[in-house]
C-alpha cells in the first residue's frame, strides 16, 4: 500500500481542504481507489499527488500586459 495515500493524507501533502480534493476527484484531475475488504476508505496513488505537486510552466498572456 506504499504506492497509495488516504484522502487526508493527499489532503495534508496537497495542502488543500476536503472540500478541493472531494472537487479535484469530481473533475478528473483524481482518480480513487478502494480495497475490497474495507469500502469506506478511499485511496489516491501517490504518483497522482506527485505530479500536482510538480511546479509548471505558467505562460503570460502578452496582451493582458498593463501599459
Amino acid at each position: 500500500m506504499d504506492d497509495f495515500v488516504t484522502m487526508r493524507e493527499a489532503q495534508e501533502l496537497l495542502g488543500v481542504s476536503s472540500y478541493t480534493i472531494n472537487q479535484m476527484v469530481r473533475d478528473g484531475r483524481l482518480t480513487t481507489y478502494e480495497r475490497p475488504a474495507d469500502r469506506r476508505r478511499r485511496y489516491v496513488k501517490r504518483e497522482q499527488i506527485v505530479e500536482l505537486q510538480r511546479p509548471r510552466l505558467v505562460e503570460r498572456n502578452s496582451e493582458s500586459k498593463v501599459s
